[in-house]
């Protein structure tokens, strides 16, 4: 099962909220799941500025 970039994102929202009602201990787990986030936006953003700089048209992504 494929987790979409909106999924990561909620997830991370709620991952800081664990860490902010429960403490600390849960840190690593928003680590995790923000590295992960933060992974798939630069990722996205290279392939953008590529495709920017090489002048390659845009196609519409195949999204389910």
């Amino acid at each position: 099962m494929d987790i979409s970039d909106e999924d990561c994102e909620t997830a991370r929202i709620i991952a800081a909220e664990v860490v902010r009602m429960m403490g600390e201990r849960y840190w690593p787990l928003f680590e995790l799941v923000d590295a992960e986030c933060t992974r798939r936006r630069q990722r996205r953003e290279r392939l953008r500025e590529c495709l920017r700089e090489t002048g390659v048209p845009r196609r519409r992504s195949r999204r389910v």
